[in-house]
């Protein structure tokens, strides 16, 4: 009786992976998909009729005060080191007289020069992770 319940647990669970991994799945349909709702306006050529190309990337628009590191920065402190990557995001804190730029990162503040920031995310090093 043991081996019988075994068999059938293995087979629902069998049945179950296939069901959910690997049955092959119906794709739904959509407005878009349909050539009668997307229009002549929308066929481009070079393109399977029915499918639309995809979206162009938007660029991200740049905020005000906020700039991106274009190499790498550090200071030394008394604790140890602090850097600043390529491609992360700084605050705008103060512009110095001598053209230096003081800006913030977490809670470390660092003195840059201009050629080390950009303001433009698109123009930025590979994006870093965020820090916790």
């Amino acid at each position: 009786m043991r081996i019988l319940f075994v068999v059938i647990v293995l087979a629902a669970i069998g049945y179950l992976a296939w069901e959910f991994t690997l049955a092959p799945k119906a794709p739904l349909p959509t407005e878009a998909a349909s050539p009668a709702a997307a229009g002549p306006a929308a066929e481009v050529p070079g393109t399977p009729e029915g499918v639309a190309p995809p979206p162009a990337p938007r660029r991200k628009e740049p905020a005000p005060g906020i700039f991106y590191v274009t190499e790498r920065v550090t200071v030394q402190t008394e604790i140890g080191v602090k850097a600043l990557w390529p491609g992360e995001e700084v605050q705008l804190l103060l512009r110095q007289r001598d053209g230096t730029m003081k800006v913030l990162s977490g809670k470390h503040e660092f003195v840059v020069k201009p050629s080390q920031l950009t303001g433009d995310p698109n123009d930025a090093a590979l994006p870093v992770a965020p820090r916790k």
